[in-house]
Formats: structure tokens, C-alpha cells, sequence
């Protein structure tokens, strides 16, 4: 392999510590790349001429940018730049502005100025790109029926920093006789989070949902808890903890808990907490989507029930809590599909693959 094809540009305006965008650049140095950084997170417009300076001070062997997840504003004038000094874009969307912004959250309406602002951005972003990823097949059906796109593209996983999420389970304190159940997330609408205030209403003393987070939902899933007088024990929410806390919020719950909203976006994802538990073997429970059937089997490797539904929720977890080796036996098979989709040795291979076929193509053209 020559030596620009060992050399990857990974530019955008990335969190440094999202851990999307932490698995694929460890992926990418797996399979023996050399990584040449360059984000930056600073105020518009002056993030473009940050971002500018970055691909052009690229070195001259670097012939695949990797636009990383959460560029789609800079991916137009990357990929001008890109084609200018002789490059390549493989950009990750991995999130529709839109579906995200208009369709899912609601923040804007559709029509709107931001709506159609949101629709440029993922159209753009994804036309002047050379190659794409998607995290699910299912996101990437979407793209391509909404905005007509013609590129190649492959679907990458996601992954988990496992060296935080390990395996075998940590040691943890014996149990104080309460079967736990845990659910951590951003109380977006995807999240379903009232359905787990449903659920609660539906389970004996003795178990307990705790959520972990804040977010857009907060308030109306605060005012459903009183409506319903579900008491803390049997629901109890706690503020957001650092990421590098979760591992050990798994390690201590019998049962970790997906999403359960009913949007369609929801039927697009593989949720990152999914992933995060069946690293570490933890029996699972979440809204039945076609995301979630193309890697897991219900009853195998995964408890599954419909979206929306707190009374199917709670007999769900009423038949882990009575039945411990049909709960040890779904940790088991979850780890077992960690281990041959989610993992970080299964992203290295897809994820190589990838830059192959796009770098391949930069040198034909290089040669012609």
C-alpha cells in the first residue's frame, strides 16, 4: 500500500471526546493510518477560514479527508477545497439535520426558515461529498430516498471507547435487595422516556427505574410523574453524571434499558446506550424497530417490546427480575452481538474498507 493511502485527514468541528467520533479515529489508526487533525469549534464565520487553514496545510500524501459527524455546514466548501489540492471527502452525517431538528425534536416547523435551512445543510453536505457513512441502513434509506444522492456510501456502527466499557463486568457491591433498572439519556422525544413513567405504575415494590439525565422532555415527563403519583420507589430520576461514570451505573443495574418512543426516527437507530450495554454483557430492553431487528433477536440476545407501551415495558422487566437465567443468558447473547457488529475490530474492517475503495479512486485519478 503506498504511503498517501496510510495517511487519513480527519477535519470538522467535532466534539474531541464524542464517542463516534473516538471509535472511528482509533478504527482508522487500527488498520494503520496516519491521522492528521484538524478541528475546530470556534464562532461562525471564522470556523470556515480555521477549517480552510487546516486542509490546506494538509500534507501533500493525504488524499482522503474524513469529514467527522457534525460537519455538515463545512462539508460544501471542504469538498471545494478538497478538489482543489487533489482530494477526497468521506463524510459521516450520521444525524439528519432535518429529521433530527424538524421531524423528531420539533424545534422548528416545517416550512420554516431553520426547516429548510436544516434541509440544505444534510442536501449539501451530502451531494458535494465523495463518500458517505451511515451508522444503520435504515438512516441510510433515508438520506438517499430524501435527498436523491448518487454516492457510494457503507454503513459504520457505532462503537464503543472499550477501554471504558469493559468485559467481563466489573466487580460491584452485592445488591441491597432491589432489582435495579437503568436508563441514562437526554430526555429527547426518540427516548420515549414517558413510557418508563408508565411502566413504573405497573411494577411491585421491589424494583426500581432509575433515569439518569436531563433534557428537552424534562418538564412534561416531571409533570406525568405527578399525575400519576408514581412514587421514588419505584422511579427515581437523578442528575446527568460524566460519561466516564456510566460503565459503573451498568455494572450496578440487573437491567439497562434502550428507547421507547414512537418516532420515526426512532425506528432508525441503533442507540448508543444499546450498544454501551451489550459491551458489557448487560441484558437489555428496548422499543421493537427495524434498527434493532437487523442485529438483535428477540428472546436470544435482546428483550424487545412495542414502542409507547409502559404496561409491555414493566412485564418485561417483571419476567428478567423472576427469571435470572433467561436475564444472564440475553447479557450473554447481547455481548455476542457487541462482539460481531459493535466492536472495535468489526468498525476497523468496515471502516477500512471504505477509505480503500475512496483512496483507490483518488489514485486512478491521480494516475490518469
Amino acid at each position: 500500500m503506498s504511503e498517501h493511502q496510510k495517511s487519513v485527514g480527519v477535519i470538522g468541528s467535532h466534539e474531541p471526546d464524542y464517542p463516534r467520533h473516538l471509535v472511528l479515529e482509533e478504527a482508522l489508526r487500527n488498520s494503520g493510518h496516519t491521522l492528521h487533525m484538524g478541528a475546530s469549534r470556534i464562532g461562525f464565520p471564522w470556523r470556515h477560514f480555521a477549517i480552510a487553514k487546516h486542509v490546506f496545510s494538509l500534507p501533500k500524501e493525504v488524499k482522503v479527508i474524513y469529514a467527522t459527524e457534525g460537519a455538515h455546514r463545512l462539508v460544501p466548501l471542504m469538498s471545494l477545497w478538497a478538489k482543489m489540492t487533489g482530494r477526497k471527502i468521506l463524510f459521516d452525517p450520521f444525524l439528519s439535520r432535518y429529521n433530527t431538528r424538524v421531524e423528531d425534536r420539533q424545534l422548528y416547523k416545517a416550512g420554516s426558515l431553520q426547516a429548510w435551512i436544516a434541509h440544505w445543510q444534510d442536501w449539501s453536505s451530502c451531494k458535494t461529498s465523495d463518500f458517505l457513512i451511515f451508522d444503520t441502513e435504515e438512516h441510510r434509506e433515508y438520506f438517499y430516498e430524501r435527498y436523491g444522492l448518487k454516492a457510494p456510501a457503507a454503513v459504520i456502527p457505532v462503537g464503543v471507547p472499550e477501554d471504558l466499557f469493559t468485559y467481563p463486568l466489573p466487580h460491584v457491591a452485592p445488591p441491597s435487595g432491589t432489582f435495579e433498572v437503568l436508563f441514562y439519556g437526554t430526555f429527547i422525544p426518540l427516548q420515549g422516556i414517558e413510557t418508563l413513567v408508565e411502566a413504573a405504575t405497573h411494577l411491585p415494590d421491589g424494583i426500581r427505574i432509575t433515569v439518569i439525565g436531563r433534557g428537552q422532555t424534562y418538564p412534561q415527563v416531571m409533570e406525568r410523574v405527578k399525575a400519576l403519583e408514581v412514587p421514588t420507589s419505584k422511579l427515581r430520576f437523578q442528575e446527568p453524571v460524566p460519561f466516564e461514570d456510566i460503565p459503573r451505573k451498568l455494572a450496578e443495574s440487573h437491567v439497562a434499558l434502550g428507547i421507547f418512543g414512537g418516532t420515526d426516527k426512532a425506528a432508525r437507530v441503533v442507540p448508543n446506550k444499546v450498544v454501551q450495554a451489550a459491551a458489557m454483557g448487560r441484558p437489555i430492553i428496548t422499543g421493537d424497530t427495524p434498527a434493532i431487528r437487523r442485529y438483535f433477536q428477540e428472546g436470544k440476545n435482546i428483550s424487545l417490546v412495542p414502542t409507547g407501551d409502559g404496561e409491555a415495558l414493566a412485564k418485561a422487566i417483571l419476567t428478567l427480575r423472576d427469571n435470572p437465567d433467561i436475564c444472564a443468558a440475553l447479557g450473554g447473547g447481547a455481548r455476542a452481538v457487541f462482539e460481531k457488529n459493535f466492536s472495535l475490530e468489526a468498525i476497523t474492517k468496515e471502516l477500512a474498507k471504505a477509505v480503500a475503495k475512496l483512496d483507490s479512486g483518488a489514485t486512478a485519478q491521480e494516475g490518469q
